[in-house]
């Protein structure tokens, strides 16, 4: 019988020493800075020149050509601008 006590009550003690909840701490460097610190990019359009897709909410690459920065939708496009850009901008 006392060899049950023992390990009974070291799971009575052990049951009432609850862990604690990790404590999440943010670091300052990590916090999102606000829509009005982030650098703004002025691009020459709001459209990819090369598919006309609509790129004025996100896009994934860019590229300069005569002081001006354009946006494209993907890779494979900015690659295709970059081979010829006179051609997707000639009537602009």
């Amino acid at each position: 019988m006392k060899k049950l006590i023992l390990p009974l009550l070291f799971v009575a003690a052990a049951c009432q020493n609850k862990p604690q909840e990790p404590q999440v701490l943010t670091a300052p460097a990590l916090e999102q800075k606000a829509e009005s610190e982030k650098p703004q990019i002025v691009l020459a359009s709001d459209i990819d020149p090369v598919c006309m897709m609509s790129v004025k909410e996100e896009y994934a690459d860019t590229a300069m050509v005569d002081g001006k920065i354009y946006a494209f939708c993907g890779a494979s496009c900015k690659e295709d601008f970059l081979k010829n850009p006179s051609e997707y901008l000639k009537d602009k």
